[in-house]
């Protein structure tokens, strides 16, 4: 752990979990927050994987190309058009 002082003055202590501790055991990232609240403590980061979750992109059917490459014809389309599936309204 190391004490980091922030502008304002407040101090924030981030620390790495211990080497033991199991990503994958989803009562154990519960209980792990739990514990540590209990303390007054605020845990962040990624603290529980599901090792059978699907893919986000399949579950939400997705479309392939980046969104950000798109022409804006292509993401511009009225009300009728969304109440249809997306690939439907691209030309």
């Amino acid at each position: 752990m190391q004490v980091v002082e922030q502008h304002d003055g407040s101090r924030v202590a981030p620390r790495k979990i211990d080497a033991d501790y199991d990503p994958h055991d989803r009562l154990g990232a519960m209980t792990f927050l739990q514990k540590h609240a209990a303390k007054g403590q605020i845990v962040t980061g990624l603290l529980y994987v599901d090792p059978e979750a699907e893919d986000l992109h399949e579950h939400l059917d997705t479309v392939e190309t980046p969104l950000n490459s798109w022409k804006r014809t292509r993401c511009v389309r009225g009300r009728r058009c969304w109440a249809r599936s997306t690939p439907a309204c691209v030309d």
